[in-house]
């Protein structure tokens, strides 16, 4: 009995371990093994999109077409969370993937274009300082725990256009 036991809770915390995704929704592993060390200036590109995380907290995501999703833990090998204040994604992105912004904790603000029509799963979920967001009229779709955990989060206006929460 004690041997099944073991086996049960070695299964249910492999299973806890994984990260949440939509069907035909797939996560990226990036490159980098180290977060990059708080207060440094950053570039890197990931996909078709370049990153840019300034000294003052401030990442700027640059280029054209869908943002890569990325794993629940690829952010901080990507650029350090704990230094963003503030998210400028520019015109020209289409989506914004899945975990790209999850467990920020610091972030307070986001500049979404016009260009995005969707937001992927957990996108912005822990992020606990984020007290307002608006999105565009052109957001369709909003991926599930995009929002969770964000407990200063005031307001936030949903499009009529939605058609997938």
């Amino acid at each position: 009995m004690k041997r099944f036991m073991a086996i049960l809770l070695t299964l249910a915390f492999a299973l806890s371990a994984l990260s949440l995704t939509a069907v035909g929704e797939s996560t990226v592993s990036l490159p980098w093994k180290k977060p990059p060390a708080a207060g440094v200036e950053l570039n890197r590109t990931w996909g078709n999109l370049s990153w840019h995380l300034s000294l003052d907290g401030v990442l700027t995501v640059t280029g054209e077409g869908p943002m890569d999703p990325l794993g629940p833990d690829d952010g901080w090998k990507f650029y350090n969370k704990e230094s963003v204040e503030a998210v400028v994604i520019s015109e020209g992105i289409t989506s914004i993937g899945a975990n790209a912004f999850a467990q920020a904790e610091r972030l307070t603000s986001v500049t979404i274009p016009s260009t995005v029509t969707s937001i992927g799963n957990s996108a912005f979920m822990d992020c606990t300082s984020l007290e307002e967001i608006t999105l565009p009229d052109s957001v369709t779709e909003i991926g599930g725990y995009a929002f969770f955990g964000c407990e200063s989060l005031k307001s936030i206006s949903i499009p009529e256009g939605v058609t997938r929460i």
